[in-house]
């Protein structure tokens, strides 16, 4: 069972909202992540961006908001650094309550292990009373490691975790966890691939694999930016 693993890891969760204003128009983009060092939160670093696509800008203003605290005030977030070939980036908050931070496996967790997530997919902004509204609904899904890869991108060699099942939209930066909530990984992508030879709609095969950055990177990640030690 996870529900006492929820609770822990509750308390290093965060939802981030990102955006910037474009003239009368707002680019919005929204996901989650988590404390891995006092006042440094590890998210997805498409989320940051413009259209989350890693080679457009970095959005403007960035806030984020610990589960516990969903319904106060946000907090001002700045990008520390950013890896966006391994989708990850590291952000740096200057004042927060809690400095509780999570505990991350530095190990290769094995094909068949089940695992939770948890984090804000599926949250919208609305406009109310001319301001903007963030709603953060914390959601929970459960899913096995079916397999670990590794893929050449952009020249380097890319590790994953594939899962069972596809996650929630909006599910990124949703930390991946054990039942004694250590965090294993990010999810990062959904994998999909149609087949669009002519078969009719109703017949096509789909393939939706969900992908997650394993753990022992978002360590390497946080002694290259210097704040796990």
């Amino acid at each position: 069972m996870f529900s006492n693993a929820t609770i822990d890891v509750r308390e290093v969760l965060y939802g981030i909202m990102a955006r910037t204003s474009q003239g009368t128009n707002t680019a919005h983009s929204m996901g989650s992540g988590i404390m891995i060092a006092p006042n440094y939160i590890i998210t997805n670093s498409h989320v940051l961006h413009l259209n989350n696509d890693v080679t457009q800008s970095v959005l403007q203003e960035i806030f984020v908001i610990r589960s516990p605290d969903i319904g106060r005030t946000p907090i001002i977030a700045h990008l520390a650094k950013e890896d966006t070939i391994r989708d990850l980036a590291l952000l740096k908050i200057e004042e927060e309550k809690s400095r509780r931070c999570v505990v991350l496996e530095n190990r290769v967790i094995p094909s068949g292990t089940l695992c939770g997530s948890l984090g804000y997919p599926l949250s919208t902004v609305q406009v109310i009373n001319g301001q903007y509204v963030y709603s953060l609904t914390e959601r929970f899904q459960g899913a096995f490691i079916s397999a670990y890869l590794t893929e050449n991108l952009s020249g380097r060699l890319i590790s994953w975790y594939e899962v069972d099942r596809v996650m929630y939209g909006g599910s990124s930066g949703c930390p991946f966890y054990l039942e004694n909530a250590n965090v294993i990984g990010l999810q990062a992508r959904v994998r999909t691939e149609d087949t669009r030879d002519g078969t009719p709609p109703e017949k096509r095969s789909k393939l939706a694999i969900s992908l997650c950055i394993p753990s022992i990177d978002i360590i390497k990640f946080g002694k290259d930016c210097g704040v796990i030690q």
